[in-house]
């Protein structure tokens, strides 16, 4: 069963065409290592066995052509592109007081 979600960590966006969010696949070998290597920096488990989404928000926007000239016409995904966006979530930026302690020795 495909993903329904995107699989970077700290984001879970579904397709909502409404808002601008759309989730691609890999469409070849190349862009299935760049696309992995991508989600494996801050998530180190990642290995998919099937296919896997990212969602358009991990991609700049000259990665996408437009379908059709106009305000609020879908786009589409360049072959080729790789995601170079991350979004990390406020919580996983913010260092807890824990991890600020010094240790006496």
């Amino acid at each position: 069963m495909p993903a329904c979600c995107c699989v970077v960590q700290d984001c879970s966006n579904k397709s909502n065409p409404r808002i601008g969010i759309s989730l691609h696949t890999p469409k070849c070998n190349y862009e299935l290592a760049k696309w992995k290597s991508f989600v494996r920096t801050h998530s180190s488990n990642f290995n998919p066995n099937g296919r896997f989404k990212i969602c358009s928000v991990h991609f700049s926007s000259d990665c996408f052509e437009w379908t059709v000239h106009k305000d609020g016409a879908p786009r589409r995904l360049i072959t080729g592109s790789i995601p170079t966006i991350w979004k990390p979530s406020e919580e996983s930026s913010a260092i807890s007081a824990r991890s600020r302690r010094r240790v006496s020795k």
